[in-house]
């Protein structure tokens, strides 16, 4: 056996050829553990169930859908109030010229208008539906009515100058409001006085065990009521007792009762006035310095209490977070509004507007439907528009009759006339929207007319903006518009 002999040149050519196998393998190692160029961790066998995702794997939220008007109503005047019906298939609407006037949700229709109801000089300023949807109580500045609303009959009436009312929400109880106190009526509509000083906006809670009016607070507050008993169990007050008040023209309970918000605005300086109150603290919350020059008209919550929606004087919709206390969005002015109802099962939400008009909004972006309304009916679904591109003129669109294209005023361009319900000829609704052109110009923020029956009206340039319609006229359950082609 041959003997081997190591030299020192043999030794370090040894030495050197284990020292480069070692850095070879740790080279190795290293890429095999490290992420590759897209940042991806190497596969060390199955994630468990309870490992949490990395960050960088996080799905973005998807953007919530932006309200979008969906119909366009026309009392024909300055809307004061607005109310859902229980199930939200029908929708009240209460104008300054005395009328009351009772929608289908679904296609639009106008089931009947209730005109003055039989008081001189009626000037609706709140209704409301009572809890079952059989009676709408209707108050005025000369006296209050409680109307039948299948039947349209009046079923009880009383002269008592009111301004407020609110239904106790398991319908035995009616409370009503205004400068010589608060009155309560029984289920059989008997009358008598509750309060013989001033008393403002009221609302209950949702389970009717509390009763809060506005007023009767020096410095601008909220009293809070014991409905069974007739006695005051608190006061909320936000303000100094010698800063001047609150002119609230809107309250309402959140959902799970324990917040009012009341919109309205301050009397020193006329301010934009939305305030959350906690009903068992008294602690306060003013919403958004955006509302600060902005008069707050209207203000309704959604049915799980995390929006609550407000109006106001320069005509903004308004859409607020009641957990974060962040406004959501709000949506551009096209005329002062007055009112504002959401529907109870969500997902649609109602405006009035001083230029007569009333606009259905899709805010299921926002208010989902049947979001905390376990077992509630959804809301009746919202006709869409016709598309006119594929048909021509005379031909049906679903239950719309494209009857082809008009000009619809100067400067306006061309506008395809549609037959969105009811029995109605095109040559009909060409020879009214004529006649109305002549009788009104097309002047105004309304324009409202009456052509042979027919209530016609347009919209300003923002709500044509929004909503693609321009001139509109209504008889009855028969209606046709003017659509942007």
């Amino acid at each position: 056996m041959r003997e081997i002999r190591f030299t020192h040149r043999r030794l370090a050519v040894w030495c050197l050829g284990i020292i480069l196998f070692a850095a070879a393998a740790s080279i190795a190692i290293r890429a095999t553990s490290a992420p590759d160029s897209r940042g991806t961790p190497p596969a060390t066998g199955p994630r468990s169930a309870t490992e949490p995702r990395s960050a960088t794997t996080t799905a973005p939220s998807t953007p919530r859908p932006a309200p979008r008007p969906v119909r366009t109503l026309r009392p024909g005047n300055w809307v004061m109030s607005l109310a859902f019906s229980p199930d939200g298939k029908v929708l009240a609407s209460a104008t300054n010229y005395g009328t009351v006037q009772l929608w289908n949700v679904a296609n639009g229709h106008l089931l009947a208008a209730l005109d003055k109801l039989a008081l001189a000089d009626a000037a609706p300023n709140k209704i409301a539906f009572s809890p079952n949807g059989k009676k709408l109580a209707v108050c005025c500045v000369p006296g209050f009515q409680l109307v039948d609303v299948a039947r349209g009959k009046i079923l009880h009436s009383r002269t008592s100058p009111t301004t407020y009312v609110a239904f106790a929400p398991n319908g035995r109880q009616l409370v009503l409001g205004g400068q010589y106190g608060m009155q309560f009526a029984d289920a059989e509509g008997r009358f008598r006085l509750f309060r013989n000083t001033y008393v403002g906006e009221l609302a209950y809670s949702p389970d009717g065990s509390v009763l809060a009016s506005w007023g009767g607070v020096r410095g601008g507050g909220i009293q809070i009521w014991n409905p069974a008993t007739q006695s005051v169990r608190s006061a909320l007050q936000a303000r100094g007792p010698d800063d001047p008040p609150d002119e609230v023209e809107s309250m309402a309970f959140s959902p799970d009762g324990t917040t009012i918000a009341t919109g309205g605005s301050t009397t020193d300086n006329d301010a934009g006035s939305l305030v959350l109150w906690k009903v068992a603290t008294g602690a306060t919350t003013r919403l958004g310095t955006a509302i600060a020059h902005d008069p707050v008209h209207g203000i309704a919550y959604g049915p799980d209490g995390h929006v609550l929606a407000s109006v106001d004087d320069i005509g903004r919709l308004r859409l607020w977070d009641t957990t974060t206390k962040q406004q959501l969005v709000g949506l551009p002015a096209a005329g002062a509004l007055q009112s504002v109802a959401v529907s109870p099962q969500g997902g649609l939400l109602a405006t009035g507007s001083s230029g007569g008009t009333i606009t259905l909004w899709d805010v299921s972006g926002f208010i989902p439907v049947g979001k905390g309304l376990a077992g509630s009916p959804r809301p009746p679904s919202i006709a869409p528009g016709p598309s006119l591109s594929a048909s021509g003129p005379g031909s049906a669109v679903g239950a719309q009759t494209d009857c082809g294209s008009t000009q619809a005023g100067a400067n306006k361009g061309v506008f395809s006339v549609v037959i969105t319900s009811g029995h109605v000829s095109c040559a009909d609704a060409r020879r009214v929207l004529r006649d109305y052109a002549k009788a009104r110009g097309l002047r105004g923020s309304a324009g409202l007319a009456v052509v042979d029956g027919w209530s016609c009206g347009h919209n300003s340039a923002a709500e044509l903006a929004q909503t693609g319609v321009y001139m509109d006229c209504q008889r009855g359950t028969d209606e046709f518009d003017t659509q942007r082609s």
